[in-house]
């Protein structure tokens, strides 16, 4: 239908960037039918009415979109009859210095051929090699990560027919992909690549491995993709770590980025890359397998020692204390900070299945055996409470250690011998009673003078029971706060302590009970303290 026919035969509106064009004419019969006089609503004529979109206006440029329907439509290319082809693949024409045409798609219809690319495919994302019309666009991406795949599916295959279908795929790919195969071949013996080609060595389902918090973490990278803001441009590459929640254990996702570079980069220098490209794969992996055993350990209830910087709400502070490690218990008083996980699948995609080791973990929580290979792709980071500075954070594994106890701690206590001895026995027996059955706390209270050693003789019986110990000053606490505020700190370190069998130390506790300082009456305070207790 030509320009001129269409503006003459009606009216033209411009209405945003396009134009309409009308023939003044209603081609709806039931309309027509309609007597003049008979009100039609909004939306009551049941009927389409249908535009389409043409030519652009020679002067403004903008699509004409009309109501006539065009006449020189071609015929749609799948039919009944072209759904008889195992392939049906359409060109587009290209200028890129190798090929004049290129494929821009490529609809399987072979049933057979759908079977062995199910196999191919497998655990790829984005793919549903099942659909009854699969079909796959231009640049063929998955199938520059996975043709190895298809090449040994093609050597393998034993039925003529299958194969006669499969090589059809086979060359019709390869005489597509052929040039950015000898690039991806080209970069990987050279270890070096430029930005644009990144995707090539990033195929999902392979480990990769960074630099998180001065330590080489690997990672099992799911999708990659190019990523602009108004500030920079970077490949984006989308992992999987293995976390601990508390409960299970599971994925957690973790994003990194490559910034953009000009030139040829190393590979091995990029901010993240596959882990086979690493300068000693045999040395890296152990010590990736080394640090998932270590976090694996310290996935339940756990009392270490912790020296070196620590995430307390992802910001970085040293700490040098005794530590709880506890991801449950952290998240239940961080809810803000819970972790999403998504299951575990005991066998992971390219990965093989060595023996793996047992956690030591609390009843609460269902942890179950993993891989060599699973280790390698476990956080470097366990959740829990330091008992010095009286902060949730993130410790990180490499600096957890054990505890070097202090055995004759307790024989330091300058206290009249069978008081020292009854202390200890009521105290130890309680504790080693508490540790197999669930009993109620011992309260006791210590008077004296300051600098007669109170603090230090309950230092040295933790010590002496190898008991976490949890030192409350009034300055935790908000003594002018309501009631309730003032039960919630107090209240939530007594749940720890009997969640964790510790020792909870008041000190200053004259201060607060005798109404010293700016704290309400101390009658009042006594009675609240007590009836927590």
């Amino acid at each position: 239908m030509a320009e001129t026919n269409t503006l003459a035969a009606g009216s033209v509106e411009d209405i945003d960037d396009m134009v309409y064009v009308s023939d003044g004419g209603d081609h709806n019969s039931q309309l027509n039918s309609m007597p003049p006089s008979s009100p039609v609503g909004p939306g009551m004529i049941p009927a389409i009415k249908s535009f389409y979109l043409g030519e652009r206006h020679s002067r403004t440029r903008r699509p004409i979109v009309t109501d006539q329907r065009p006449d020189d439509l071609p015929e749609p290319e799948e039919t009944e009859e072209n759904g008889r082809y195992a392939l049906v693949i359409r060109y587009f024409r290209c200028y890129d210095g190798w090929k004049n045409l290129a494929i821009s798609s490529i609809v399987v219809h072979s049933p057979m051929l759908k079977r062995v690319l199910a196999g191919v495919m497998a655990d790829y994302p984005g793919m549903a090699p099942e659909l009854d019309r699969l079909q796959f666009e231009y640049p063929f991406r998955p199938f520059v990560h996975r043709w190895q795949h298809l090449v040994d599916a093609l050597d393998s295959e034993q039925d003529p027919e299958t194969k006669s279908h499969i090589q059809l795929f086979y060359d019709a790919l390869k005489t597509e992909l052929g040039p950015t195969l000898e690039t991806r071949d080209d970069f990987h013996n050279h270890k070096t690549i430029t930005f644009e080609s990144l995707w090539m060595i990033f195929p999902p389902g392979q480990l990769v491995i960074t630099t998180q918090n001065e330590r080489q973490v690997a990672a099992k990278l799911t999708d990659a993709m190019n990523h602009s803001d108004e500030h920079e441009r970077v490949h984006r590459l989308k992992c999987e770590m293995i976390h601990f929640n508390g409960s299970s254990v599971g994925w957690g996702i973790h994003w990194f980025d490559i910034p953009e570079f000009t030139g040829m980069r190393k590979i091995n220098e990029l901010t993240v890359y596959p882990l086979h490209f690493h300068p000693n794969v045999d040395s890296i992996t152990r010590e990736l397998i080394d640090n998932g055993k270590a976090y694996y350990r310290l996935l339940g209830v756990s009392h270490k020692h912790y020296r070196g910087d620590a995430l307390i709400r992802h910001q970085r502070s040293y700490i040098d204390s005794q530590i709880i490690t506890d991801c449950e218990a952290y998240e239940r008083h961080l809810p803000d900070l819970k972790i999403c996980l998504k299951p575990l699948q005991k066998d992971m995609s390219a990965l093989d299945n060595d023996e793996g080791i047992t956690a030591t973990h609390t009843a609460k929580s269902l942890v179950p055996m993993l891989t060599n290979k699973q280790f390698m792709v476990c956080h470097n980071a366990v959740r829990g409470f330091s008992l010095r500075n009286k902060r949730w954070a993130e410790f990180f594994v490499h600096n957890i250690s054990d505890i070097e106890w202090k055995d004759n701690a307790w024989d330091n206590v300058v206290l009249d011998q069978e008081q020292k001895d009854f202390i200890f026995s009521v105290t130890e027996g309680h504790y080693d009673q508490r540790r197999n059955i669930q009993t109620k706390g011992l309260n006791v209270l210590i008077c004296g003078p300051p600098g007669v050693g109170k603090t230090f003789m309950v230092e040295s019986l933790a010590e002496s029971l190898r008991a976490p110990l949890l030192n409350l000053t009034p300055a935790d606490i908000d003594f002018n706060a309501q009631d309730a505020d003032l039960q919630s700190p107090f209240t939530d370190l007594l749940e720890m302590c009997g969640d964790w069998n510790a020792i909870l130390l008041h000190e200053e506790g004259h201060g607060s009970l005798c109404g010293n300082g700016p704290f309400k009456d101390g009658s009042e305070m006594l009675c609240e303290l007590l009836y927590i207790l």
